[in-house]
């Protein structure tokens, strides 16, 4: 890692404290499989519509998710193939 300044590294903090609650490495988990609702992954992931859009906002501030509008729903999808590389990495570890 190269030398940074305070704010980019207080940048890298909250990019990963964003990944440090299960329920969004959860949620990322089935994003990574297809887009989907918010209705749909609070069912798939055994959590309340509003638990799940939270998370999702926190996620789409750090850059890990991305909304789409589709009528008056929205999709969700990971953001970037590199969220899925970093997520393949982690699980190396123990």
């Amino acid at each position: 890692m190269q030398n940074l300044d305070e704010t980019k590294l207080s940048d890298i903090a909250r990019f990963f404290g964003a990944l440090s609650e299960p329920r969004r490495l959860k949620i990322l988990q089935h994003l990574r499989v297809r887009p989907m609702k918010v209705g749909e992954l609070a069912q798939v992931c055994e959590s309340s519509v509003p638990n799940v859009s939270r998370h999702l906002a926190q996620m789409a501030l750090q850059g890990l998710v991305k909304r789409k509008a589709q009528g008056v729903c929205a999709i969700y999808e990971v953001a970037h193939p590199s969220i899925d590389a970093l997520c393949d990495l982690a699980c190396r570890f123990p």
